[in-house]
C-alpha cells in the first residue's frame, strides 16, 4: 500500500513537474508547442498527409500537421504540394515562415474567380543553411466547418543557382516584394563598423504602406544581428543577409529600393557636446560609472538609438527631451554605464542642427543644466 503511494505520489509530481516546464517555455516562447510538435520534412523525400478536421476535438481523426524543414544548403527551395484531393471541395492553403514567423510563402490551390480549385500548390523562396523553416497547412471551404481530404508535400532544391542580389554602399537594390511575405539582399562589409539599411517603396500603387528591414543574420548562421530602425554593427568580410518586408499596400506586391551606408563615428568634446547637421554615431567613454544623460536641443526632430561596446542595441528615445533643455521634439535617453566602456549614440531624424549632450544624470533637471 505504501508503495502505491509513493508510485502515486512520484507520477503526480513528475507530472507537475512537466507542465511546470511546459507553462514557463511558453511563458518565454509562445510558438514553444508548435516548434516541438513539428514533423521533420526532408528535402526530396515527399510525404503524404489525409486530415479529418472542423470536428469537436474528441472526434477529429486526424488535423493538419505542421512540418520543420531545415536546409543543408544555402539556396532557393521549392515547395510543393501534390495530389490535392477533398471531400468537402476545400481550398488548401500553404504558408511557409522563417524561425520569427514571417512569411516567406502563401499560396493556395484557388484557380479563378469561378470559385474552381487545382489539385496542387508549388512556390519557392531562397533558404539559409541550418535555419528552421515551418510550413503550416490549413483547409478553407464554404460548405462548412468540417474538412477532408488528403495531399502529398514535398521540398526540392531549385535546379537554379540562386542567391540574393548584391548591395554595397555605392548602389542600392531594387526588390519586388509580395504583400505579407520578404525578400533578401546579401551584403558583404568592407570594414568593421555600423551600418544602416534604408528601405523605401517606388511603385505607385504602394504608396500608403511601408517597409522595413526585419531580420539580418549571417550567411552561415550563426549570427543574428540585432537591427534598431535599420542599424546595425557588422564584421569585416562575413555574409550577411538582410531581410525586407513591406505591409498595408495596396495590391500584391511592390517594388522597393534598398540602400546601404557605413556610419562614420564622431566624438563629444571635452565639454560634453557635439554639433551635428546630418545623422551620425557619436563614440563615448565613460569616465565613471553611473547614470548617464544623452540629450538633444536642435531645430528639428532627432532621434537617437544607443549601443554598446559590442552593437548591442540598449535604448532609444525620440521625444522625450523637453524635461531636459530641449523642445517636446528633442530626444533624452539615460543608461547606466560602466567605467572605461565606450558606448555609440546614433543620431538621426529631421533636422538642419542639432547639439548633443552628454552629462551625469540626476533627477534634478536643472542640476543637469549645469553641464552645458
Amino acid at each position: 500500500m505504501k508503495k502505491r503511494i509513493i508510485v502515486i505520489t512520484l507520477a503526480v509530481a513528475a507530472v507537475f513537474a512537466a507542465a511546470l516546464l511546459i507553462n514557463t517555455n511558453l511563458s518565454h516562447d509562445p510558438n514553444y508547442m508548435i516548434k516541438h510538435s513539428a514533423v521533420r520534412l526532408t528535402e526530396g523525400k515527399g510525404q503524404n498527409v489525409t486530415y479529418d478536421c472542423g470536428h469537436f476535438i474528441f472526434l477529429a481523426d486526424q488535423r493538419l500537421p505542421v512540418f520543420v524543414f531545415i536546409p543543408s544548403e544555402d539556396g532557393e527551395y521549392v515547395f510543393d504540394i501534390t495530389d490535392i484531393s477533398t471531400e468537402t471541395d476545400d481550398v488548401l492553403i500553404m504558408s511557409v515562415v522563417d524561425r520569427k514567423f514571417s512569411d516567406l510563402i502563401t499560396a493556395n490551390n484557388f484557380s479563378d474567380e469561378e470559385g474552381s480549385v487545382s489539385n496542387s500548390i508549388s512556390d519557392k523562396t531562397f533558404l539559409q543553411k541550418n535555419h528552421k523553416y515551418y510550413i503550416f497547412t490549413d483547409a478553407s471551404s464554404n460548405s462548412g466547418r468540417i474538412h477532408k481530404g488528403s495531399f502529398r508535400i514535398n521540398v526540392n532544391r531549385s535546379a537554379e543557382d540562386i542567391r540574393p542580389a548584391e548591395i554595397t554602399t555605392e548602389e542600392k537594390v531594387r526588390l519586388r516584394i509580395r504583400t505579407g511575405e520578404q525578400e533578401s539582399v546579401l551584403f558583404v562589409p568592407e570594414e568593421s563598423g555600423y551600418y544602416r539599411f534604408n528601405t523605401s517603396i517606388v511603385s505607385k500603387n504602394a504608396s500608403t504602406g511601408f517597409s522595413s528591414v526585419t531580420d539580418v543574420t549571417s550567411a552561415d548562421g550563426d549570427q543574428t544581428i540585432s537591427v534598431t530602425d535599420g542599424i546595425c554593427f557588422l564584421e569585416a568580410g562575413t555574409e550577411y543577409y538582410v531581410q525586407v518586408s513591406i505591409d498595408e499596400i495596396r495590391g500584391n506586391s511592390a517594388k522597393v529600393d534598398v540602400k546601404c551606408r557605413r556610419i562614420e563615428a564622431s566624438y563629444f568634446d571635452e565639454d560634453g557636446i557635439t554639433e551635428l547637421d546630418h545623422p551620425a554615431m557619436i563614440d563615448y567613454t565613460a569616465d565613471s560609472s553611473g547614470l548617464i544623460l544623452f540629450r538633444s536641443e536642435s531645430d528639428g526632430n532627432p532621434k537617437v538609438a544607443v549601443y554598446d561596446s559590442e552593437g548591442m542595441p540598449l535604448r532609444s528615445d525620440d521625444d522625450s527631451g523637453e524635461d531636459f533643455g530641449g523642445s517636446s521634439k528633442d530626444f533624452a535617453v539615460v543608461i547606466d554605464a560602466e567605467k572605461g566602456q565606450t558606448y555609440h549614440i546614433f543620431v538621426y531624424g529631421k533636422f538642419k542642427k542639432c547639439t548633443v549632450f552628454v552629462s551625469p544624470y540626476t533627477d534634478d533637471p536643472v542640476e543637469d543644466e549645469s553641464s552645458e
